[in-house]
């Protein structure tokens, strides 16, 4: 099996969570932080089952945790 990652950033979400295996967020605030994950077209609604988040933003911890419970 082919393994891909996206590497997502604002407004390209769809594009690379469709196929991919994993994703990687490295963003520098809170609120871009929520918007990628929890937003309108947000990772989860493009992403296949099994789908790997790794969220390696500099967010705060609350943000954080309420984004892992997406």
């Amino acid at each position: 099996m082919t393994q891909t990652v996206g590497i997502v950033g604002l407004g390209i979400r769809a594009a690379v969570t469709t196929d991919a295996d994993a994703v990687i967020t490295r963003l520098p605030d809170s609120s871009h932080g929520e918007e990628v994950v929890l937003g309108p077209g947000g990772v989860p609604e493009n992403a296949e089952p099994g789908l790997l988040l790794i969220d390696t933003s500099t967010i705060r911890p609350d943000s954080s945790v309420k984004v892992a419970q997406g």
